[in-house]
Order: C-alpha cells, then sequence, then structure tokens
C-alpha cells in the first residue's frame, strides 16, 4: 500500500509501497487513509484528551516552539496571544473531531484517553496480544515551559471563565470526549 500524506504544515511526502498497512501512526486525518482503511481494514487507534486540557497544552507547547524558533512562520504572529485569543482561532477549535471527521468512536479498534495513558495501554497490550512487558515512554515535554515562561497567560491565570470559554469553543470535541467516556464505561 503506498500512502500520500501530508504533514501539518509541509508538503505530500510519500512511503513506500509495502503490502497491506499494518500500522499508520502519526497526526493523520481519517478522511486521508480512506482508501488504505477501504483496502486493508486495518484496525484504528487514536487517543483522545479532554478538549479544554488540549487546548491549553497545545497553547504553551505552540508558545514554546514559537519562542525557541521551530514554529512554522504562520504560528509565530501568535507569539502575543493570549490563551482566549489563540484557542479562538478556527485551526485550534475542535481538533480531535477534525482528525476523526468521517469514522464513528465505536468503528475504532481502539479510543484511549489521554488521562488514563499507561492503563490504556495496558489495555491496548491485551487486546494486541502483547507479551506484558511493554513499556511505554511518556514524555511531557512543555511540562518546565508551562511553569515557567513569559506568555501573555501564565498557567495561573486560567479560572474556570477561561476552560467555560474553551469549553464552548470546542463543543464538538467535548461531545465526542464525553461520548468516549460513555463508550469506556459499558466496556
Amino acid at each position: 500500500m503506498k500512502i500520500n500524506v501530508p504533514e501539518p504544515d509541509m508538503d505530500f511526502y510519500s512511503v513506500p509501497d509495502t503490502g497491506p498497512a499494518k500500522v499508520i501512526h502519526g497526526h493523520i486525518r481519517v478522511s486521508q487513509l480512506e482508501d488504505v482503511i477501504r483496502e486493508d481494514n486495518p484496525g484504528i487507534v487514536t487517543w483522545l484528551r479532554n478538549p479544554v486540557d488540549r487546548v491549553i497544552s497545545n497553547y504553551y507547547f505552540s508558545m514554546q516552539r514559537i519562542r525557541e524558533g521551530k514554529a512554522v512562520e504562520r504560528k509565530s504572529n501568535t507569539i502575543a496571544f493570549s490563551l482566549p485569543e489563540y484557542a479562538a482561532l478556527d485551526e485550534n477549535r475542535n481538533k480531535a473531531s477534525w482528525f476523526l471527521e468521517g469514522i464513528r468512536l465505536e468503528e475504532l479498534f481502539f479510543v484511549g484517553l489521554y488521562e488514563e495513558f499507561m492503563s490504556d495501554i495496558g489495555r491496548l497490550g491485551n487486546m494486541l496480544g502483547w507479551d506484558g512487558n511493554h513499556k511505554v515512554p511518556h514524555r511531557k515535554s512543555s511540562s518546565s515551559f508551562i511553569e515557567n515562561n513569559d506568555c501573555t497567560t501564565q498557567f495561573s491565570d486560567i479560572n474556570a471563565e477561561m476552560k467555560k470559554e474553551i469549553a464552548t469553543l470546542n463543543s464538538i470535541d467535548v461531545a465526542l470526549y464525553e461520548e468516549a467516556l460513555r463508550l469506556r464505561n459499558k466496556t
């Protein structure tokens, strides 16, 4: 199967044809994998995070990348944005739903939750028949930056009103996350 996948902010790149897809990993929209899904019927795994926490984390990650000179040029103009300004940008809203557009959670092989990462890795490992010795490093690369930065919105400034505004801006992702919680509680 040969796959042409655009990385965010990059041109298309090709993966050599190596036969049926077994694993595809990355920030890839389901709609970009329609041919693979149709031809190979792979089990699709996704990870969801509380949408409000995701936006907050993405804000600090983006601000850190800008300050380190690692952000794409179009993001550089957001360097002085507050968290609410960043959250209001269309490109930062309902990201999980955007990636999963065209497929229902029930159709996925596995839906993991970021907040339950280690236990969900265990659950996924059991479903995949791993030997039980699976250790997956989980690094939070922007943790120290969140606590020590020059961002317009400091972490200590984030209040219930801001979180409510972010939730409203991400109402589709909030509904998706709540659906994932409901499905998780059924099992």
